[in-house]
């Protein structure tokens, strides 16, 4: 399973992703912080967003300050999916008007750009600063 951090400001929360990925992504809530989607004719195509702010806690100092720089209040998703390319799918859907971060959860906050111009999880995550 591949992991990411999706930092948005909070207009942005979990109906948001189920609304703009209805066509590829047939969300479901899965509890009141998570969203799940799975086909089950494929075996690896789980993909879950819980909401979760807590993760700020565990973020070094020079992350958080990052964090704080770049929103006034924030809503943090832990994204866990088996292919990368749906997870850039899914961030790629975020509208260009909603300003997101994506922490690789290796000592890396990009921004979408950065992200979407990734080929593979092993580069997302062995990107540095």
């Amino acid at each position: 399973m591949q992991f990411a951090i999706v930092i948005t400001d909070t207009s942005f929360d979990l109906a948001d992703f189920i609304r703009i990925n209805q066509g590829p992504f047939s969300f479901q809530y899965s509890g009141v912080s998570e969203i799940v989607y799975e086909d089950t004719r494929k075996k690896y195509s789980h993909i879950s967003i819980k909401k979760d702010n807590t993760l700020y806690e565990l973020m070094e100092d020079e992350e958080k300050m990052i964090v704080d720089n770049s929103f006034e209040s924030f809503n943090m998703f832990l994204f866990m999916y088996f292919e990368f390319e749906n997870a850039k799918q899914i961030i790629g859907n975020i509208p260009l008007d909603k300003k997101i971060l994506i922490d690789n959860d290796h000592g890396c906050i990009m921004n979408r750009d950065s992200f979407m111009k990734t080929n593979s999880y092993q580069e997302f995550i062995n990107t540095k600063h």
